[in-house]
Parts: structure tokens; C-alpha cells; sequence
């Protein structure tokens, strides 16, 4: 297990003007850098002008409160990490996870990852708004 506040966050156009620096600083949250995201593992890729909507709704989560998620997010399978990027696959029809599509996340369009292992939270990828909605053009 990696432990928490270990990763460190990459700096990228893509998402600087986004990042603050006061969330996901809970001590139930587990941090990831791009090197440490987990291969061969469900994750999940949201657009990081969520993350705020996500932060708070997993504080009140942990606060007591019912898990209540309204968020898109896209279910991926990390396959490997090199220079370019972070190889992964993601599925156009969730329910039937059929056609499978091949992509890569380039290093400058990933803004962080977040988890909760205490909790059973599968990591969550935050990307560029950019990159993502280019993911669903795709399928």
C-alpha cells in the first residue's frame, strides 16, 4: 500500500489555473502521483472542474452524511505508465464493457489522483477538461 500524502502532484498548464492546494487534505485521503496510479485496477476519470463538488462530497461522506455522487465518471483501467503518459482503457458502453477503447493520458493533462482505501474509494484520476471531453469524442 502506498502510503498517504506520499505522491507528488504534477504541474500542469492544463490544470493549474484549477488545483487547490487546501483540498483533499483529510487524512482519509490516499494521494498518488502520476507514477503511482494502480495498474491493472479499476480507477475512475473526472473532470477536474469537479473536483470541488467531489472534495466536499467525500468530506461529508466521512462526516456521516449519506454518499451521494452526481458526478460523471468515467470508469478506466490503467494498463502502464512511460514517458508519454499513462496507458489506459475505458469502455464507450459501461453496462456492457464491450469495445474497449485504447488511450493514452498524456502526463501534462493529469492533474491528480485521489483514493480512499480506509473507505474502499477506487482511485479517482482527475484530467483536463480538455482531455476528456477529447476521450468521449472517441467512441
Amino acid at each position: 500500500m502506498i502510503p498517504r500524502r506520499q505522491g507528488v502532484r504534477q504541474e500542469s498548464n492544463a490544470c493549474k489555473a484549477e488545483y487547490m492546494s487546501d483540498l483533499f487534505t483529510h487524512s482519509i485521503f490516499d494521494h498518488y502521483s502520476y507514477l503511482q496510479v494502480p495498474l491493472g485496477k479499476e480507477i475512475y476519470l473526472v473532470d477536474v472542474a469537479n473536483e470541488f463538488s467531489y472534495h466536499d462530497m467525500m468530506v461529508n461522506h466521512f462526516g456521516g452524511r449519506d454518499y451521494d455522487c452526481n458526478l460523471l465518471a468515467t470508469p478506466a483501467v490503467v494498463h502502464s505508465i512511460n514517458a508519454n503518459g499513462i496507458e489506459l482503457s475505458w469502455c464507450s458502453n459501461v453496462y456492457t464493457r464491450q469495445r474497449a477503447i485504447h488511450d493514452t493520458l498524456p502526463i501534462d493533462q493529469f492533474c491528480r489522483c485521489v483514493a480512499s482505501s480506509e473507505i474502499g474509494e477506487d482511485p479517482v484520476v482527475f484530467t483536463s477538461s480538455e482531455w476528456l471531453r477529447s476521450i468521449y469524442l472517441k467512441k
